[in-house]
């Protein structure tokens, strides 16, 4: 059966953002914080979600958004069982390189939305992309899964059916973050994937697990001293960042890993629910001194409420529990890996090299986060570029 995308308006009614924007006015919040002089080591902090709650209310424009997003070629395709939303932005460039951008959570297609742009029209001379930026399935506009146990596998298969028989691209890129960076992995299994590009990239420290262990184990004096011993003052930095990322930060990971349903129905019909839930991430993963805005926020938090996808987005992590305890897949094919500091996990080249023996690109940058396509959109467009550019002989045919 032929497969045909039809094109595709991002719209709301004007009563269903009216009632968004009743619903965050109205979200009574505690008057101070429940715990005297806490800060964001107990979450989020009430003068964090009233400032949101302010801004959400009286100076967002959804309707301006909704305007910028479609200015986009939307379009929605019908792939097992799925209807997949995705943006397709061809270049008019010559010898262009197809590349699907794939977001996580709780992100969204929108996280790209300041890549397209100078990826599909580059300066003169320089590497350019037609660029496909899908919806996973249960997020944004596409569907959710049709069944119980789909995992990233079944993603990866869905979206390489999108890119080789939909868009017939013979050889194409991709490119992710989060479980953005999961999917992709997987995708380096189909034929057509040419060349990998992740700004988060899981691997296996060359150590034994005791000496991980021990930096939760021993005091922190001793851990600390043994760490330094062993690997660079960055490294020793970004490793130390990642093991608190998971120590104080993975109480999201686990409920939604086990009771997913739990904090989505619960969240379904609250925006400024979801705001808490999700704002935390975006505060404990991001960089301050970054670009992401307060109308980048406030836009991604929408997509989660208007589109009624909040519950159905935390079900990877109950079907995908696995990833998190197996050894990372590894990628022989072509893999360039760009590196921001406050990314919720960062680990030193030589890990990346040893558990990826395709890695032929690596960069960290000193600013940006966990999303780096709002947070550091220069630095990542330029390190896609130039990996691509280094594989121009793999892609042909396009």
């Amino acid at each position: 059966m032929a497969l045909h995308p039809v094109p595709f308006k991002v719209e709301f009614s004007n009563e269903r953002v009216e009632r968004m924007k009743y619903k965050v006015q109205d979200f009574e919040l505690p008057e101070a914080e429940v715990v005297p002089g806490a800060d964001w080591d107990y979450g989020v902090t009430i003068e964090w979600a009233k400032k949101l709650q302010d801004y959400w209310t009286n100076s967002f424009n959804w309707k301006r958004v909704e305007d910028k997003i479609n200015k986009w070629p939307h379009f929605t395709v019908d792939i097992e069982s799925i209807s997949v939303h995705f943006i397709h932005q061809r270049s008019s460039h010559e010898n262009a390189i197809p590349i699907m951008l794939i977001h996580g959570w709780p992100g969204s297609f929108y996280e790209f939305h300041k890549v397209i742009e100078p990826l599909t029209n580059p300066p003169a001379g320089e590497q350019a992309f037609h660029v496909v930026v899908p919806s996973l399935p249960g997020f944004g506009f596409s569907s959710n899964p049709p069944r119980k146990s789909w995992t990233v596998k079944d993603t990866a298969r869905i979206f390489d059916i999108l890119m080789s028989q939909v868009l017939k691209y013979e050889e194409y890129g991709v490119q992710g973050g989060d479980w953005g960076s999961v999917v992709s992995t997987h995708m380096s299994f189909y034929n057509g994937i040419k060349a990998i590009h992740l700004n988060m990239c899981t691997a296996t420290s060359p150590y034994t697990p005791v000496l991980l262990a021990a930096h939760f184990i021993l005091p922190s004096s001793w851990s600390q001293s043994l760490f330094k011993w062993l690997y660079t003052p960055t490294e020793y930095h970004d490793i130390a960042h990642t093991i608190r990322s998971f120590k104080v930060g993975s109480g999201y990971y686990h409920e939604q890993a086990t009771q997913p349903m739990t904090i989505g129905y619960a969240l379904n019909d609250s925006p400024m629910g979801i705001a808490i839930w999700i704002g935390e991430k975006y505060h404990a993963i991001t960089d301050k001194e970054g670009d992401l805005t307060e109308e980048d926020l406030c836009t991604t938090l929408s997509l989660y409420y208007l589109t009624k996808t909040f519950a159905s987005s935390t079900v990877i992590y109950y079907e995908n529990f696995n990833v998190m305890t197996e050894k990372p897949t590894q990628i022989t094919k072509p893999l360039g890996v760009t590196q921001f500091p406050k990314d919720v996990f960062v680990v030193p080249r030589r890990w990346v090299k040893r558990t990826h023996p395709g890695l032929t690109y690596h960069n960290r940058h000193d600013r940006g986060g966990h999303f780096a396509g709002l947070e550091n959109p220069e630095a990542l467009v330029k390190d896609v570029r130039e990996f691509f550019t280094t594989q121009k002989e793999n892609f042909v045919s396009n």
